[in-house]
């Protein structure tokens, strides 16, 4: 296969005309003032300071300044052309891409792509029905799914990916996925995790052992016959599963994740076969906060652990309680509830949010359900709730 000159394809996608548009202006005002402030704040060259040193050397900084702006905004406008164009979107490379394309849009968001390992190479990923050989493509049941960027840390590993299909989906699978702000595909899938690093051997995952896996990814539809999106799989009950021993995630572990089932909705279309992926994984560690703190009925938290990107808490109950019957809510700077991090309920999202304090609370399950879930209910949390804690995390 002839490998994609990616300057040309820009060059040419530049090069075409594009129809008015207000969305197109708007954000190309936007990126002006991206580019004008970080070339006030030194991004692409040394501070005020060094820059007042010398005319010469200042005629050569803003020389350089104007090639990087020049560059960014083609960038831009490269982006832009594609959200106005769909065909012209076909043209832009996809894979080494995803994360950066749906990262904020997932229920489970993060600059992922800043700290991602790349797969798999642009030009490795052949048009849908031409040949590819490479561990993290596979293809079944006229589907090619490919793993193409990767992000682990103690608490999750998270997975770019692009399922194609060879004579596109069918109309209705795409409609059963679409959402109104996301696309969610399901799948069924087992797993199996090599912690030999830690002297613990291979754990094998399967949710028809009552051991979780992943089963849906978030993303969109670029076109009829491609899906990019991201796959997150949480890693927090993993060391309760692999044995007591396991207080950490090793480094680095092996990951392998069968995927047989792919489906929208299941009582409709199915993609069937064996996507079978073996991975190395390097994960980044997490923050543990201790806290230490309990009521006179012995219930409190333990302590939080914390990445870039997720909170928890570890309950700490009286003996013959049962886990189930509770719920750890925590709440920002703000008093805000945090969001879950995707569907695992009490893991939190700290994106875009002000996390340098927070506040812990231990609910009864049903009471919370009942009386103190949605808006109008924050002034009851305090109230309701059979523990608090504040905790400073920076």
């Amino acid at each position: 296969m002839k490998k994609m000159d990616t300057g040309e394809e820009l060059r040419n996608i530049l090069s075409q005309e594009m129809s008015p548009s207000a969305v197109i202006d708007e954000k190309m005002q936007e990126a002006y003032r991206i580019i004008r402030k970080q070339a006030s704040e030194g991004v692409w060259g040394a501070d005020k300071k060094k820059r007042a040193i010398g005319r010469r050397k200042k005629k050569g900084f803003q020389k350089i300044l104007i090639g990087a702006a020049g560059m960014a905004a083609a960038v831009c406008i490269v982006f832009l052309a594609a959200a106005a164009d769909p065909v012209m979107a076909a043209k832009i490379p996809l894979i080494g891409w995803i994360f950066k394309q749906v990262e904020e849009k997932v229920s489970y968001p993060g600059s992922f792509d800043a700290r991602a390992e790349q797969l798999l190479a642009e030009d490795e990923n052949a048009a849908a029905g031409e040949e590819i050989q490479s561990p993290y493509v596979k293809e079944a049941d006229g589907v090619r799914f490919t793993i193409s960027e990767i992000y682990c840390n103690d608490m999750a590993l998270y997975l770019a990916v692009c399922l194609e299909a060879e004579n596109g989906f069918d109309e209705a699978f795409i409609a059963d996925a679409k959402g109104a702000d996301i696309s969610k595909i399901m799948f069924y899938s087992t797993a199996a995790v090599d912690l030999s690093g830690a002297g613990l051997g291979e754990v094998i995952l399967d949710p028809g052992l009552g051991l979780e896996t992943p089963y849906y990814m978030e993303g969109e539809f670029k076109d009829e016959k491609t899906f990019a999106g991201i796959i997150r799989a949480d890693l927090t009950g993993l060391m309760q599963t692999a044995g007591a021993d396991l207080a950490v995630l090793p480094e680095h572990f092996g990951y392998e994740l069968t995927v047989t089932d792919i489906y929208a909705d299941y009582e409709k279309q199915h993609y069937r076969g064996e996507w079978n992926f073996e991975l190395e994984v390097t994960g980044e560690g997490a923050a543990t906060i201790p806290v230490n703190q309990v009521n006179e009925d012995g219930i409190g938290i333990a302590c939080l652990t914390k990445t870039d990107y997720e909170l928890c808490a570890e309950l700490i109950l009286p003996e013959g309680a049962d886990k189930a019957d509770y719920l750890t809510v925590i709440c920002d700077a703000n008093g805000e509830v945090l969001s879950p991090q995707g569907e695992n309920a009490e893991t939190y999202s700290l994106w875009k949010r002000d996390v340098s304090r927070v506040t812990v609370y231990v609910y009864d399950y049903i009471t919370y359900m009942d009386e103190c879930k949605g808006a109008d209910a924050k002034a009851l949390l305090p109230q309701k709730a059979l523990f608090a804690a504040e905790v400073k995390l920076e």
